[in-house]
């Protein structure tokens, strides 16, 4: 595989060498048949041949979301509403594969506002799979706020347009 290839190419400095001198052999003991489309194509061809390569992985061998549990997604929060000035409170969020947050102390689930000013859970528990309560106990200026999963600096799942404060 082209993947295998490249990855193994940027790793192993003999296999550089090899190729430098004797690309066919290489192209042959990866089992890459189209290198003369590779060399006319350039880099897009390069990038289109690894990118049928992960498609058709995915498509035979794992759903493409299937480490492990599938992708973690929103889908929809109560309540949707809220009047300024007054506290948010618990919060129930809905979506999928939210046991797949191993640590809860390494996660944060935020308010984003159209400012980008984030406002973090003071707490939260996952009750199911399919469910997790927030809380925010304290009230956030008016405006509509995406609601966002957040580990370390990835964000894990987000719902835009998932509150409104009026």
């Amino acid at each position: 595989m082209l993947i295998h290839l490249i990855s193994d190419l940027m790793k192993n400095k003999e296999l550089n060498a090899q190729f430098q001198t004797d690309p066919v052999s290489v192209f042959k003991k990866y089992q890459i048949e189209a290198k003369n489309q590779l060399k006319k194509e350039g880099i897009e061809g390069i990038s289109e041949a690894i990118t049928e390569e992960i498609k058709n992985f995915f498509s035979h061998e794992t759903p493409i979301y299937g480490w492990p549990g599938g992708i973690m997604e929103i889908s929809s929060i109560e309540p949707t509403q809220r009047s300024a000035g007054e506290a948010i409170g618990e919060v129930i969020i809905h979506g999928q594969s939210f046991n797949d947050i191993e640590n809860e102390k390494e996660v944060s689930i935020v308010l984003i506002s159209g400012a980008m000013k984030q406002y973090i859970a003071k707490d939260f528990q996952i009750l199911s799979e399919e469910k997790i309560a927030a809380s925010f106990p304290y009230s956030i200026p008016a405006g509509t706020y995406v609601l966002a999963i957040i580990k370390e600096e990835s964000v894990l799942a987000k719902l835009p347009n998932a509150l409104t404060v009026a």
